[in-house]
């Protein structure tokens, strides 16, 4: 019975996709009529199938699924950063190490938007949304910035051309025009080995809350989460929230 049903909604949902264009205007899409047919229940998130003792060997293995399924750029995250006017912002960045037990590593322009806002407010939340997989990770923390050599080690493993790109751009700030930009580029392709810019950072996001979620049929989607005890020297405590 619940697989006719199931069959039936994930037709309901393929239907309604084909009719989504608005009697007003036929070009415009009814976004109202756009749904996804989730897993059925046989891919729930249990506690009896996650590690209730810690998170991180949970976010390495749903990360390590998520690159075995060929998600595209996996280790994407959007990052949300508050300024001093409590206004947020957020943006795409490449998680590019995780350290167990300690947290995230990604590097940026310190002088950038996000790196201004987190000189002044350190809090930062992180987004994985793996939609192959039906899946999203949700970490919040404070930042640090790592030490310079950990920013060196990793800009001079690039490629000429990334470290070109990245020593040419004074990120966030305004520019005339992309020709201005290229002609910097090639300036700084021009040297034999392009230098990183002393603003040039990485960054550790030390979480204290990781939220797992499983997407499921009918919006009955599953949510543990993981929040640092930080009176108990650090342990986590889990619950399970509705979705």
């Amino acid at each position: 019975m619940f697989f006719k049903s199931f069959r039936i909604g994930t037709l309901y949902c393929l239907l309604s996709q084909a009719h989504s264009l608005s009697a007003s205007d036929p070009n415009m899409v009814n976004i109202k009529n756009l749904r996804v047919a989730y897993n059925d229940f046989s891919k729930q998130l249990l506690e009896s199938n996650i590690n209730m003792a810690e998170p991180f060997s949970n976010f390495q293995e749903w990360l390590n699924s998520a690159i075995e399924s060929k998600v595209e750029e996996p280790n994407a995250m959007n990052i949300a950063t508050v300024d001093e006017r409590g206004r947020p912002s957020s943006r795409l960045v490449l998680c590019k190490e995780v350290r167990k037990g300690e947290g995230l590593v990604f590097f940026t322009h310190s002088t950038s938007r996000k790196g201004q806002c987190l000189a002044k407010n350190p809090y930062i939340a992180a987004t994985f949304f793996w939609p192959e997989v039906h899946r999203q990770i949700r970490i919040e923390g404070i930042t640090e910035i790592l030490p310079d050599e950990v920013a060196e080690e990793y800009f001079n493993s690039r490629s000429k051309e990334s470290r070109a790109a990245s020593a040419c751009s004074d990120q966030s700030k305004v520019i005339a025009s992309k020709p201005e930009l290229m002609e910097k580029y090639e300036k700084m392709m021009e040297e034999e080995e392009p230098k990183r810019p002393g603003a040039w950072r990485g960054y550790l996001i030390k979480p204290d809350y990781f939220e797992f979620w499983q997407g499921n049929s009918h919006r009955l989607h599953d949510r543990i989460v993981f929040k640092k005890d930080s009176s108990k020297d650090g342990e986590w405590k889990t619950e399970r929230i509705q979705p």
